[in-house]
């Protein structure tokens, strides 16, 4: 084809810009089609063959234009002796179609092509309109066509090299069911996080808690800004994992649905902007509050349970106490933009007509454990209290700011992390297990319930770490004192109703044990 010159639009010669003018017409006439595509809803028939990603109807699922040609691609390999006799059959063969022609007989299911390419070419006289290259992972052509005219239109379109950037940065092949049966999965947010990335590895690593859910595989999703983790790097090493952005999880869900043939056992829903400091209220708004929305809705839709990550900063100075019974919570009044973001959301839950058959909004306490070292600043005491005590033999804690608490006495409700999974897990388990509960809905306090000071705090890590105990004391910054929770304490009687009454690790034990984590983790680098 001769180039169209950019200012006057003439081609090199007459037959060609009658060749050229043929071509935008039908361009536009198929643009129309598409535009009209995306507003029309999905028909009951389109639906019905939403796992049939070859032998879908033209004239309803994909490019509804006149008479053309096309050429299949499988641009990645195959994996599988079925897809392989496909592969043969069909690579490289043309194919003629028209509206409502089947592009292969049979109804042929092939729900692990990963590439499927519509490309334009010429021949016997009849012209293809436009190549268009779908990525199938098991969805139907309607579904992949809708990616591609988002593209045309202005929007990401992840099928394109403009648009696929993002995509690109989701990692691991979508994992199969060993058995053929439907998948039984999970969805897991905030993986490459602290509590979430802790969460994430007694599924992959199938520890005893895990093995009786008989999750298969895990669908997780983080951040943009978490890919650069060591705890990224491990999880996209092992199998049954596929990782995905967090931006991207509504649809990666729909994708995951269809390929598994089923929705996800439940949503543990973990990603959240933790700090305690920002300032940015639409970092909170979009993260905190948006995202968990979207969640809530698709797991009421779903009909699977929901579990998400609230937090005992909703409390706020604790003048009003710390119960999480749900009549309680219009009483509380948080400190700062982290606490307020996740109170939103707990009220905006009680306000939801239309919820998931079960969900709890785990209000967390003062956390310590593995995997933490990205919070940096905002991580727990056993984090940069055991590097100071390494590096220097002594531990430097903030004075009281109050008259009325004595340095070191400040009080808080420190919890393990591993008695925060054992938690999670459990109310997960009552929640697949038990429909019925009569807790339909809840906030559960997930905390020791034991409030220490903070000098008791720094006894039993020097303890753990086998150290003389040496522990001297700094001004508190002017920037945290407003917004400083001097005491904090689980109140429990949710998590005991709920028949969840195993005792919790002292401090001590919870710092030997993440000590030991810790240890091993530096030898597996080695």
């Amino acid at each position: 084809m001769n180039v169209v010159d950019a200012k006057t639009g003439a081609g090199e010669n007459p037959v060609e810009n009658i060749r050229h003018v043929r071509q935008l017409v039908l361009f536009c006439q198929f643009l129309k089609h598409l535009i009209e595509l995306i507003v029309e809803k999905p028909t009951p028939h389109t639906q019905k063959q939403n796992r049939d990603p070859l032998g879908v109807d033209l004239l309803d699922h994909s490019l509804q234009v006149s008479t053309g040609f096309g050429r299949i691609f499988f641009l990645q390999g195959v994996v599988s002796t079925q897809l392989e006799d496909h592969k043969r059959r069909f690579e490289g063969q043309d194919f003629f179609f028209h509206p409502g022609q089947r592009l292969c007989g049979g109804g042929s299911l092939l729900p692990e092509i990963h590439h499927l390419n519509f490309e334009p070419f010429s021949q016997h006289g009849h012209e293809a309109l436009l190549g268009i290259e779908f990525i199938t992972l098991g969805q139907t052509i309607a579904q992949h066509h809708h990616r591609s005219t988002a593209g045309l239109l202005g929007k990401p379109d992840p099928t394109t090299a403009a648009g696929n950037e993002n995509h690109q940065k989701n990692e691991g092949p979508y994992p199969r069911s060993e058995n053929g049966q439907a998948m039984r999965w999970i969805a897991l947010t905030g993986v490459n996080g602290f509590i979430g990335h802790n969460l994430l590895r007694e599924f992959l690593e199938q520890k005893p808690q895990t093995l009786n859910l008989k999750v298969e595989a895990v669908l997780g999703a983080d951040l943009t800004g978490s890919l650069e983790r060591e705890t990224h790097a491990w999880a996209t090493a092992q199998q049954n994992y596929r990782f995905v952005l967090a931006e991207e999880i509504l649809s990666e869900l729909a994708r995951a649905e269809d390929l598994w043939d089923s929705p996800p056992l439940a949503v543990i829903h973990n990603g959240a902007c933790s700090s305690t400091t920002e300032t940015d209220p639409e970092v909170f708004r979009t993260l905190n509050v948006e995202s968990s929305q979207q969640l809530f809705h698709y797991c009421s839709s779903k009909k699977v349970p929901f579990l998400y990550a609230s937090s005992a900063s909703v409390y706020g100075d604790g003048s009003c106490g710390f119960s999480d019974a749900v009549e309680q919570n219009s009483n509380y009044y948080p400190m700062n933009l982290y606490g307020r973001s996740k109170h939103q959301f707990d009220t905006w839950v009680l306000s939801q007509k239309e919820r998931p058959p079960v969900w709890f909004g785990m209000r967390y306490f003062n956390v310590f454990g593995p995997y933490e070292e990205h919070k940096k600043a905002q991580a727990s005491v056993l984090h940069w209290g055991s590097r100071q005590i390494r590096e220097s033999g002594e531990l430097k804690l903030f004075k009281s700011h109050r008259e009325d608490i004595a340095d070191g006495q400040q009080q808080r409700d420190f919890v393990s992390v591993f008695d925060v999974v054992r938690v999670t897990l459990s109310l997960l388990e009552l929640a697949l297990q038990n429909p019925d509960l009569p807790e339909r809905g809840a906030f559960v306090n997930v905390g020791r319930g034991e409030a220490a000071t903070w000098e008791e705090t720094a006894r039993a890590l020097f303890s753990a770490l086998g150290k003389e105990v040496a522990i001297s004391y700094i001004d508190m910054p002017e920037q945290l004192r407003a917004h400083y929770q001097n005491y904090t304490c689980a109140e429990l009687s949710t998590l005991h109703k709920l028949g969840l009454t195993r005792p919790f690790l002292s401090l001590e034990e919870g710092f030997q044990k993440a000590l030991l984590q810790f240890a091993e983790n530096t030898d597996s680098r080695h």
